[in-house]
């Protein structure tokens, strides 16, 4: 997608476990949050008193009946930060790996300060390339596991399904990442004349 992309394997493996690495460093203290705080919130609210020993379906109800409450509200405001911070994080290094695959070195968070003012085009842009057509392939897939019967055969078109439901989400979003680097990579510096002995 990158005309005469300079990266080899290296940088870019370099550069995607970088990435993943960040998230998944940031995504584990946002999730492991997330997955307490609901237990202190059921807890704090007084209804019901949760210990490790409580009852799955109890767990269950006390979590349903914490949503209608302002506790519940404030679990879904935290639930919608941890959300928008990674969010953020993503779109800020939307063209890391177009970077990469265009100069041949591990770009990642070099790339942090060009998409710094862009959010408000980078955001609807990964709407439409990234979110619907994954959300669009996981329907699709789940409709396919669904009504596929449950057997070796089925299990393996359901696989093959799931590959093709997914491409567009794939490209669409290595599409969208192209083009952002393409509109945003810095000019190439001017070059300096050579000067005149004399």
């Amino acid at each position: 997608m990158i005309p005469g992309a300079a990266a080899k394997f290296l940088p870019l493996a370099h550069a995607n476990l970088a990435a993943y690495a960040a998230f998944l460093f940031i995504g584990f203290f946002v999730v492991f949050f997330l997955m307490m705080l609901p237990g202190i919130l059921i807890n704090e609210a007084g209804q019901y008193q949760l210990n490790d020993e409580s009852d799955p379906d109890l767990v269950r109800e006390a979590f349903v009946a914490l949503l209608g409450t302002p506790y519940g509200a404030v679990f879904l405001v935290c639930c919608a930060v941890g959300a928008g911070l990674l969010g953020w994080i993503a779109l800020r290094l939307t063209v890391y790996g177009a970077a990469t695959s265009a100069l041949g070195e591990a770009q990642v968070f070099r790339t942090w300060g060009q998409t710094k003012a862009q959010l408000r085009t980078l955001g609807p842009a990964s709407l439409a390339t990234h979110i619907l057509p994954f959300a669009l392939g996981v329907a699709i897939n789940g409709a396919l596991h669904r009504a596929l019967p449950d057997t070796g055969l089925g299990h393996f078109i359901g696989g093959a399904a799931g590959v093709i439901v997914f491409a567009p989400f794939l490209l669409a979003g290595h599409a969208m990442a192209a083009a952002a680097w393409d509109t945003l990579k810095p000019a190439p510096a001017p070059e300096t004349p050579p000067s005149s002995g004399g």
